[in-house]
């Protein structure tokens, strides 16, 4: 899957799209179909979607991004809330050239996702919500906090995926998780 880094808001975010990659800085060709955003979840990062953008590829211009102390995106720290993710998103959508996108979000990415609809609806197309809702629990957040102390060892969340699941998709998305700092998590 071609990625990129891009400057948003001063924080190199990580980029993933579909199509011949460009050089730094230059926006990938984004005129086929619709412009779909992939937004994941706490602790995740923009490679869930891979297999998504690359089905979504011959008819549509599809993008994921790793939110900032996500993935390989900038920063040590998340950006801390829902509605500071919703700026940063419309930021990379302005930055990006993009004037109305497919909002497709997975749990946290979801919540982003509705913030950035509510806050700025001529931006949004369409909402596409994945496991998500407008409020979370955190019923995980005492754990992570323990893991951010060094008093729990980092879980692994096997709920998150289908009992069906492969070995290979829970060994990558194992590996995935291990590329966001707890500290971003919690």
């Amino acid at each position: 899957m071609p990625h990129k880094y891009a400057a948003v808001d001063g924080v190199a975010t990580y980029v993933h799209h579909v199509g011949p990659t460009t050089l730094p800085e230059v926006v990938p060709d984004l005129s086929r179909g619709e412009v779909i955003v992939c937004l994941h979840c706490s602790g995740g990062n923009g490679a869930m979607f891979d297999g998504v953008l690359a089905g979504l590829a011959g008819a549509h211009s599809p993008l994921a991004l790793d939110f900032p102390g996500h993935g390989r995106s900038g920063g040590l720290d998340s950006l801390g809330s829902i509605e500071r993710m919703a700026a940063f998103t419309a930021a990379f959508l302005e930055r990006w050239g993009v004037e109305r996108a497919v909002l497709l979000g997975h749990s946290m990415g979801g919540a982003v996702a509705l913030r950035l609809a509510l806050e700025r609806p001529a931006s949004v197309r369409a909402l596409v919500l994945v496991a998500s809702g407008a409020r979370f629990r955190g019923a995980a957040l005492p754990l992570i906090e323990r893991v951010v102390a060094g008093k729990e060892r980092r879980p692994f969340f096997r709920d998150a995926y289908s009992p069906k699941a492969s070995p290979e998709v829970l060994r990558r998305g194992f590996t995935e998780d291990l590329k966001t700092d707890p500290r971003a998590l919690a």
